[in-house]
């Protein structure tokens, strides 16, 4: 279901198949390019929703994996994952978020996830977390964010430091103390824009 337009119909001899579940275009494009290209999954579909999800599994069968974002317009990733369980039993199941609520990854494991990445980890993390979910294995990497600590009163990490230009990329120079590019452990805690 790329950009929107169904695929075409299945091919019953072709390879297993991966699935991506994402509102987000760019977001579940990205996905799905990269587990082509990276990852050994050469036949990738992309769902918007739960209802073009179990669409595509009606369709397709059940996916060899399923990499499913926790918020979806009309739904949310537990309800789906209960649902895929009793559908596709053998279908290792990813569950991505950009949530920092460490519950999401507790929720998601309660509902038959085999695994939670943030979608704050690097694409070798997510090959490697794909890989391991394929090999048969159980992924829950804890958030960076979630081993954060509090930052210095002084720090610009505040809120409202975010309203400039380079708010965000001083906070991280500022509490990582490193590059505003790099991607270090949580140093600190970023508290949701207002």
């Amino acid at each position: 279901m790329q950009d929107g337009a169904p695929d075409p119909a299945p091919d019953p001899v072709a390879a297993p198949y991966a699935l991506v579940v994402d509102d987000h275009p760019l977001v579940a494009s990205g996905f799905a390019g990269y587990m082509t290209m990276a990852c050994g999954l050469p036949r990738v579909h992309i769902a918007r929703s739960t209802a073009e999800c179990l669409l595509r599994v009606d369709l397709d069968g059940p996916p060899e994996l399923a990499v499913i974002d926790f918020w979806l317009p009309d739904g949310m990733a537990p309800d789906l994952l209960v649902t895929l369980r009793q559908r596709c039993p053998h279908s290792r199941l990813l569950v991505v978020s950009g949530d920092d609520d460490p519950k999401l990854a507790d929720l998601s494991r309660s509902a038959g996830a085999d695994g939670y990445l943030h979608k704050q980890a690097s694409p070798e993390t997510f090959a490697h977390a794909v890989a391991t979910l394929r090999a048969g294995q159980r992924w829950f990497a804890e958030c960076p964010r979630q081993m954060a600590r509090p930052c210095a009163a002084n720090c610009p990490c505040a809120p409202t430091s975010w309203g400039s230009p380079n708010g965000k990329a001083r906070s991280w120079a500022c509490c990582c103390a490193a590059s505003p590019t790099s991607v270090l452990p949580g140093i600190c805690t970023f508290p949701s824009r207002p």
